[in-house]
């Protein structure tokens, strides 16, 4: 069997002054029929000469699967009143958030065998969410501050853009399903009302972090943060504490790092340093000051201190 030989389709193009022929350009056209059958021919190629290593693949998939715990507990985290946990289950593809009081559990939750720990609070199974679809990937999920809202975002086909989705806890309800199309992260205000997402341009970068009001149209949405420079992406979370939604674009040399207050979710990202080429930081709240990780000074980084912002870093 002859590996198969993509057909060839000469294309020129022109960007910043640079001509380029590509003879492959052709295949950025999912919908036409030829790259289907050329793909299905390298599987077909592959498969032959991969055939008598069947037997050893199973062999060895079998090993690794005898030493893996396929049902079990991640290490649960304590945040407020609450411990939070992921579990995997034998059989099941994907895992299950979920949660129990520490009324309920003083100590660690844990697993009796295959059984959750008791009075579980299930906030994503993943299993369900994903049903009977080819690709199945949760992008983000975050609990709204007061612990009755979840927000989680889904990519189904593999482009790895997400849809957004905001959960009522205890009924199940999905209040919101307005965004679509977004990248990864995603932060709460305090109040619990608005979310800050990214958005994707073109080329898959993340260039816009945006805010929505959950229940409101998305054409309601406020533009937060742009970024221009196609070496920086952006990124949204929140603190620990919840108390800031952090915004940041970072490129492989440099990063700048912006706060708002969660309490404040329609004010204006404060910067909490400039932007400097070679210099990446990273930011801590901590009491009424900022940590921050920098390697200004240092190749291998070392830890400053923000009293405030707007200081001197010290």
């Amino acid at each position: 069997m002859q590996p198969p030989r993509a057909p060839r389709e000469r294309r020129v193009r022109t960007r910043h002054g640079h001509t380029v022929v590509d003879d492959y350009a052709w295949m950025a056209d999912r919908d036409d029929p030829r790259l289907r059958a050329y793909l299905e021919a390298e599987n077909a190629y592959a498969a032959e000469r991969t055939g008598h290593l069947d037997g050893l693949v199973e062999r060895i998939v079998g090993e690794l699967k005898s030493r893996t715990v396929e049902t079990d507990l991640s290490v649960p985290v304590r945040h407020g009143g609450w411990w939070y946990y992921s579990r995997t289950i034998e059989g099941a593809e994907y895992p299950v958030h979920a949660r129990v009081t520490v009324s309920d559990w003083p100590h660690r939750p844990t697993l009796d065998g295959p059984t959750p720990p008791a009075h579980e609070q299930v906030l994503l199974d993943e299993n369900l969410e994903a049903g009977d679809g080819d690709f199945f990937a949760v992008g983000s999920s975050e609990l709204s501050p007061d612990g009755r809202l979840l927000a989680w975002s889904a990519d189904r086909d593999g482009e790895e853009r997400y849809d957004l989705q905001v959960r009522e806890i205890d009924s199940g309800a999905t209040l919101d399903c307005a965004v679509a199309g977004i990248g990864e992260g995603l932060a709460w205000s305090l109040d619990n009302r608005y979310l800050f997402y990214t958005r994707l341009d073109d080329s898959w970068r993340s260039h816009e972090i945006w805010r929505h009001e959950v229940g409101t149209a998305v054409e309601a949405d406020e533009l937060v943060l742009a970024e221009p420079d196609e070496r920086f992406f952006l990124s949204v979370g929140a603190t620990a504490d919840d108390r800031w939604v952090v915004l940041a674009a970072t490129s492989k040399t440099a990063s700048q790092v912006w706060l708002i207050d969660a309490a404040a979710p329609l004010h204006t990202p404060r910067s909490v340093l400039p932007r400097r080429e070679e210099v990446i930081y990273d930011v801590d709240p901590l009491a009424d000051g900022l940590l921050v990780l920098h390697n200004a000074q240092r190749v291998n980084f070392q830890v400053g201190w923000l009293p405030h912002l707007g200081a001197p870093l010290e």
